[in-house]
């Protein structure tokens, strides 16, 4: 469904759908930070061990050697910043290309000037001078508290203009300047934080600010938001902007700077400006507030006790919210609290203040009066991400001239203060697009798409408690429920109070009967993988559960007759479980059970041999492995002569093949092991191919009966993409070992992969790049290998080291020990299949 023909009460919508994701996603957030907030440290921990035993394992090799020293983690780590701080030093140098701005300090006017004009142009500041910024606002705020006091200046046309949320959106803040004026004296601001994340400008925004900060140290303040937080920064687009534009060491600085921000500020001893909002304690007074200490990271909210009173209070100084509620309730953001109109009024009488100034939610007209006019939310990022039709707005607070003047009729009195304010609001696009219809219409459309996207993800991450809550409404059994069971399942399902019954027409079919299939919905929605990867990576794991099938014995009949342990000539459940469990393949009892269901095609519950015969065998299959598959390996060779469709085509030397084959793969614990080692044993040393009289040679240890012309044969067909050489893949390829029909227990498998990565790829994109020094958005296989041990660690082992292990091979598709883990972790979405 287009925008255009979305009715207007869609667009609302899904505009107030979209705002309740993204306050779940932050909840998610902080609900994946104290699960995985330790993944990136276990990994490097693991990482160390790792090393350590690969040493030590290296030194037991050579007869006599000492056992190596253990590893000298502070002298590596010297060692890798030593060549970070080279690489950083050659970005330093300022060539002749580039045109930009020269920042020297102090910093001026003009300066300022031509950085906006640079930004405008879509360019980005040189990395030199972005260091000169960060040098010199890090020393400027040594000296800041963690309250600011602020004045509204005097004087006719003097104001101080407090700003919300600009999440990135340079235009809004170039439009709040143009609205306003630049700094000065007479003209002071105040932005109430979330200077980054979401918006495309985050880098340029920080830095304009950062810069007026240096220029106007007086007439400027900046507070302290939510996201001007790691984890936030990591979760959402902050991080990914800088390490674009500029480094990671980039990244580090700007996350030691939000530390020193002020986390609220004072107007002339009346208002309290902050972030996020109060506290669940009732006596806290702005003394308190004074000598709290910051904090660079907040820590877990989970390990935030109640005992822990400057953590709490800081914490719901950036996250807490506003409700129409009396007291304090715990918040669904899963960080601070929800606050009603008696705890603004107490807080507000204690310390003789007037009112609370916050920002954190994006509000429909950039500002909203709550709690008998008491607090003020102001939300300056107008149409926000890209997704909301909502007006940003700042307020401008100023003082009469003398008594006797009249307030003016625009402006509100602050009763006994002294001070009047009053809200400008804009939308900062209007200007940049063809019209404000054309602007809604994109923006409708956006929403539309995004919210719809999230709602997906949502069904599918918390399918398992809708089937749950599905059932109990569904007593017989039929699959179905009525609208009204449906909408009350998602309610409770869901973990969230949507207009359900407006979205049903989006998310589920309604059958002939009013009734909603409520099985189909839920299979509706499923992890989509890349199908490559996918296919190597079920090469590689069903390769392996076959070899290990097969190591048990000479044959298949011995193989499964090891399986029946009380020799009836079926193989039960039970059997089959212990016999795979046995083979330590690291597959839950779900899976194995999956595996035993594709087996058994006659559905006794058992498997016969004559079953367990068709599935499994070692065959040479010659549409596989064609020309460009051997993942890269180029050999220049004389093309060896096409064979005679004859001898390429005779059963004969099939059967041949699979002999070797089995010859090859029975009673070998690791077949494919056991190939690579006989692969290098005959290829010439730094040779990556077997010439067709390597292959024979190696042939004829198997079979020495056979002739040369037939073993010829079997060459020329081994070499799939009759390049006259045979590569590691088309060896590999001619004698594995598969089941013909493993898509049907394959698949929960995948899925389960999938389900786990999608789930946590913020956290293991944190990871990987802890490892990642140089940012290359490449690991090798150790790297990998122990993030991935560190989230089983953290999660109860939802990978098994064997899934681990040929995931990595499947992701490293040219063989050289690196992947690339962003483009790895981009691999899982969650689709509609009624879209796909």
């Amino acid at each position: 469904m287009s925008s255009q023909s979305m009715p207007a009460m869609d667009a609302d919508l899904f505009g107030d759908v979209w705002n309740v994701l993204d306050s779940h996603d932050e909840k998610d957030l902080i609900s994946a930070h104290n699960t995985l907030g330790d993944l990136d440290a276990v990994a490097k921990d693991i990482h160390s061990k790792r090393k350590h035993k690969s040493r030590t394992k290296h030194a037991k090799k050579k007869l006599d050697a000492p056992e190596p020293p253990p590893l000298d983690v502070a002298t590596e780590e010297k060692r890798e910043t030593e060549k970070l701080r080279e690489r950083r030093d050659s970005r330093l140098i300022v060539d002749t290309s580039y045109q930009g701005p020269d920042v020297k300090l102090p910093i001026t006017q003009s300066c300022i000037d031509a950085m906006i004009e640079w930004f405008l142009s879509g360019k980005i500041l040189h990395y030199r001078y972005v260091e000169v910024i960060l040098g010199a606002i890090l020393e400027q705020f040594q000296e800041a508290s963690i309250l600011q006091d602020i004045s509204v200046p005097k004087g006719k046309g003097a104001k101080l203009v407090v700003c919300g949320d600009t999440h990135g959106q340079l235009y809004d803040v170039l439009t709040i300047f143009r609205l306003n004026g630049m700094p000065s004296a007479a003209n002071v601001f105040l932005f109430n934080g979330d200077y980054v994340d979401r918006g495309p400008n985050s880098c340029e925004v920080l830095l304009l600010l950062y810069s007026l900060k240096l220029a106007y140290p007086n007439y400027i303040f900046l507070n302290r938001g939510n996201h001007e937080q790691r984890r936030v920064n990591e979760r959402y687009s902050f991080e990914e902007e800088v390490r674009r534009k500029y480094d990671p060491h980039i990244f580090d600085v700007i996350e030691d700077s939000f530390g020193y921000l002020p986390f609220c500020s004072v107007i002339d001893s009346h208002v309290l400006v902050l972030h996020g909002g109060l506290w669940e304690y009732g006596d806290v007074s702005l003394d308190e507030l004074r000598m709290m200490c910051k904090i660079k990271e907040l820590p877990k909210h989970r390990d935030i006790t109640s005992l822990d009173r400057n953590m709490k209070v800081l914490e719901c100084a950036l996250w807490s919210d506003p409700r129409d509620i009396v007291g304090v309730r715990p918040s669904h953001r899963g960080a601070g609290v929800e606050w009603g109109t008696d705890v603004t009024k107490d807080f507000l009488a204690m310390n003789r203040l007037s009112m609370v100034i916050r920002s954190h939610e994006m509000v429909s007209e950039g500002f909203l009066v709550q709690h008998d006019n008491q607090l003020v939310t102001i939300f300056s990022a107008s149409y926000y991400c890209g997704t909301n039709a909502n007006k940003g707005a700042v307020m401008q607070w100023t003082r009469p001239a003398d008594a006797s003047e009249e307030v003016n009729a625009s402006s509100t009195p602050l009763a006994t203060t002294g001070l009047q304010y009053k809200f400008v609001q804009y939308l900062a696009e209007v200007d940049v697009v063809a019209s404000k219809q054309v602007t809604n219409s994109r923006i409708h459309e956006t929403c539309y798409h995004e919210t719809l996207q999230k709602l997906r993800e949502r069904v599918y991450v918390r399918r398992h408690e809708l089937l749950l809550e599905f059932s109990k409404a569904d007593a017989a059994h039929t699959g179905r429920v009525l609208k009204d069971a449906w909408c009350t399942a998602m309610d409770t399902g869901m973990g969230m109070q949507l207009r359900w019954l407006a979205l049903l027409p989006y998310l589920a079919k309604v059958d002939e009967k009013g009734d909603v299939p409520y099985l189909e919905f839920l299979d509706r929605y499923h992890i989509k993988m890349d199908e490559k990867f996918t296919d190597r990576w079920r090469k590689h794991v069903v390769g392996e559960i076959c070899g290990r099938i097969h190591a048990a014995a000479q044959d298949l009949t011995a193989a499964f007759n090891s399986m029946d342990e009380d020799g009836d000539g079926l193989v039960s459940y039970e059997e089959f479980c212990k016999t795979m469990k046995s083979y330590r393949l690291g597959l839950t009892d779900e899976q194995i059970y999956d595996m035993m269901r594709g087996l058994d095609t006659d559905g006794s519950s058992s498997i016969s041999l004559g079953e367990f015969k068709e599935r499994f065998s070692v065959e040479f299959d010659k549409t596989k492995g064609k020309a460009g598959d051997a993942h890269g390996d180029q050999i220049q060779v004389t093309p060896a002569p096409e064979p005679s469709s004859s001898s390429s085509s005779s059963s004969s030397d099939d059967d041949l093949v699979q002999e070797i084959a089995r010859k090859i793969c029975y009673g070998h614990h690791h077949p494919e092991k056991t190939l690579k080692r006989l692969f290098e044993k005959y290829a010439p040393v730094g040779h990556k191919h077997l010439t067709y009289m390597e292959l024979v040679s190696l042939l004829t240890q198997y079979m020495p009966e056979s002739n040369p012309e037939q073993l010829n044969t079997v060459a020329r067909n081994v070499d799939t993409n009759h390049s006259g050489a045979i590569s590691w893949q088309e060896f590999k390829t001619a004698f594995q070992v598969v089941d013909k029909h493993a898509d049907s227990w394959v698949a929960p498998i995948l899925e389960q992969l999938g389900r786990v990565i999608h789930l946590h790829r913020s956290g293991l994109m944190r990871a990987f790049r802890s490892m990642d020094l140089y940012d290359t958005h490449e690991v090798d296989e150790d790297q990998f290998k122990s993030v991935l041990a560190a989230m089983n660690m953290l999660l109860d082992h939802p990978l098994s080291e064997v899934q681990v292990k040929k995931l990595f091979h499947a992701l490293d598709e040219d063989d050289d020990g690196q992947v690339n883990y962003t483009k790895f972790l981009a691999m899982f979405d969650v689709v509609d299949n009624k879209e796909h």
